[in-house]
Protein backbone atom coordinates (compact mmCIF):
# COMPACT_ATOMS: atom_id res chain seq x y z
CA UNK A 1 0.00 0.00 0.00
CA UNK A 2 1.37 3.41 -0.94
CA UNK A 3 1.47 6.48 1.28
CA UNK A 4 -1.17 8.32 -0.76
CA UNK A 5 -3.67 5.47 -0.98
CA UNK A 6 -5.94 4.37 1.83
CA UNK A 7 -7.35 1.50 -0.23
CA UNK A 8 -5.91 -1.96 0.26
CA UNK A 9 -6.36 -4.13 -2.83
CA UNK A 10 -6.48 -7.91 -2.55
CA UNK A 11 -7.26 -9.25 -6.06
CA UNK A 12 -8.77 -12.69 -6.50
CA UNK A 13 -6.98 -13.32 -9.81
CA UNK A 14 -3.62 -11.96 -11.00
CA UNK A 15 -3.76 -9.54 -13.92
CA UNK A 16 -1.30 -10.55 -16.65
CA UNK A 17 1.21 -7.97 -17.82
CA UNK A 18 1.32 -7.07 -21.52
CA UNK A 19 4.00 -9.00 -23.45
CA UNK A 20 7.43 -7.38 -23.58
CA UNK A 21 8.14 -8.75 -27.06
CA UNK A 22 5.87 -8.73 -30.07
CA UNK A 23 4.94 -12.14 -31.45
CA UNK A 24 6.93 -13.39 -34.43
CA UNK A 25 5.28 -12.92 -37.81
CA UNK A 26 6.17 -14.63 -41.08
CA UNK A 27 8.84 -12.03 -41.94
CA UNK A 28 10.66 -12.69 -38.67
CA UNK A 29 10.62 -16.42 -39.45
CA UNK A 30 11.95 -15.81 -42.97
CA UNK A 31 14.79 -13.63 -41.67
CA UNK A 32 15.68 -16.15 -38.95
CA UNK A 33 15.75 -19.00 -41.49
CA UNK A 34 17.83 -16.99 -43.97
CA UNK A 35 20.33 -15.94 -41.27
CA UNK A 36 20.74 -19.51 -40.07
CA UNK A 37 21.23 -20.78 -43.64
CA UNK A 38 23.78 -18.05 -44.45
CA UNK A 39 25.82 -18.76 -41.31
CA UNK A 40 25.92 -22.51 -42.00
CA UNK A 41 26.95 -21.95 -45.63
CA UNK A 42 29.60 -19.39 -44.64
CA UNK A 43 30.98 -21.72 -41.97
CA UNK A 44 31.28 -24.51 -44.57
CA UNK A 45 32.95 -22.09 -47.02
CA UNK A 46 35.51 -20.94 -44.44
CA UNK A 47 36.24 -24.56 -43.46
CA UNK A 48 36.76 -25.57 -47.11
CA UNK A 49 39.13 -22.67 -47.80
CA UNK A 50 40.97 -22.60 -44.46
CA UNK A 51 43.94 -24.60 -45.74
CA UNK A 52 44.32 -22.54 -48.93
CA UNK A 53 47.75 -20.98 -49.38
CA UNK A 54 48.09 -18.49 -52.23
CA UNK A 55 50.96 -19.17 -54.66
CA UNK A 56 54.06 -17.11 -54.03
Amino acid sequence: MSERSCVEVNPKHPVPLPPKLKPMDHWDLIVAFDTHKFRKEYEAYVKAHASYVPPA
